[in-house]
C-alpha cells in the first residue's frame, strides 16, 4: 500500500469518528441539546471538518514532494519558484516565531535553518523541508491546494481528483468537466460557510447535521480521488538488484 493510500486511510478514520458525533444519539432517543447548543455543535463539527481536511491536503503535498524529491535528477525539474517560495515561507514562519520559543527549541530551529539553506542554497533534496513546501497561508479552497501542487509541478490537481465513481454520484454529474466545476464550487462554499461560522459565531446559525455528513461526504469521496490521483502520478518504481 502507497504512503497516499495510508494517509487517506487515516483521514478517512478521522472522518468516520467526526460522522459518529455529528449523527447524535442513536434513532428514537431524544437529544438533550437546547437549540443554542445544537448551534453550537453544528458550528464545531464544521471548523473540525475544516481542520482535518486541511490536514489531509497537507499530508499529501508533503508525500508527494518526499517522492518526487527521490525520483528527480536535481531542482531543474521543480518549479523554479520553488525554492524561493521555500526561503520566503521560513523566514515568514520564523518572524511571527516568538523569541523565548525560539531559544526553548535552539537545537530544533538550528536543525531546521540548516534544512534551508541546503535545499534554496545548496541545492540538496535530501534535506527535509516538506513541511514548509505543504503549509498553506489560506484556507485549503481548491485555489490554494492546486497551488501547493502546482510548486512542486504537478498540475490539474483538482480534475485528476474528480476520479470517484462515488463522487460522480453524490454531485450527480457525469460529464468530467461540469463535474469538476460542481466540486470546485461546492468546496468553496463549503470553506465560505466555515469563515463565516468562524468569524460571527453568534449569529445563530449553523449547518444541522444532515448538511455536514454529506460535506464529509464530499471530502472523502474527494480526498479518495486525490490519493488515487497520487498513486498514478508516483506508479511503483521497480527494485532493482532484487534476487529472485
Amino acid at each position: 500500500m502507497s504512503e497516499f493510500s495510508l494517509n487517506f486511510d487515516d483521514f478517512s478514520s478521522e472522518l468516520d469518528a467526526l460522522s459518529e458525533v455529528v449523527a447524535g444519539p442513536a434513532e428514537g432517543t431524544i437529544s438533550i441539546l437546547s437549540p443554542r447548543a445544537r448551534i453550537s455543535a453544528g458550528n464545531a463539527a464544521t471548523l473540525m471538518l475544516a481542520a482535518i481536511y486541511e490536514e489531509y491536503i497537507r499530508q499529501q503535498v508533503m508525500s508527494a514532494f518526499k517522492e518526487k524529491c527521490l525520483r528527480v535528477n536535481g531542482h531543474s525539474e521543480f518549479p523554479k519558484a520553488l525554492a524561493g517560495k521555500v526561503w520566503k515561507k521560513a523566514l515568514d514562519a520564523m518572524a511571527r516565531t516568538q523569541f523565548s520559543r525560539v531559544e526553548e527549541r535552539a537545537r530544533e530551529i538550528e536543525e531546521n535553518i540548516r534544512n534551508i539553506l541546503d535545499f534554496t542554497l545548496r541545492k540538496d533534496l535530501a534535506s527535509d523541508v516538506s513541511k514548509i513546501v505543504a503549509h498553506n497561508v489560506n484556507n485549503m479552497r481548491p485555489q490554494q491546494m492546486a497551488e501547493l501542487f502546482r510548486d512542486i509541478g504537478i498540475a490539474e490537481i483538482i480534475g485528476k481528483s474528480c476520479n470517484d465513481p462515488k463522487l460522480k454520484a453524490l454531485i450527480g454529474i457525469p460529464k468530467k468537466s461540469e463535474l469538476v466545476s460542481a466540486v470546485t464550487l461546492r468546496l468553496d462554499a463549503f470553506f465560505q460557510r466555515r469563515n463565516d461560522m468562524a468569524h460571527a459565531l453568534q449569529a445563530g446559525r449553523s449547518s444541522g447535521p444532515v448538511e455536514i455528513l454529506q460535506d464529509i461526504e464530499l471530502f472523502r469521496f474527494f480526498g479518495n480521488g486525490l490519493a488515487s490521483a497520487l498513486d498514478i502520478e508516483f506508479p511503483v518504481l521497480e527494485q532493482e538488484g532484487l534476487e529472485a
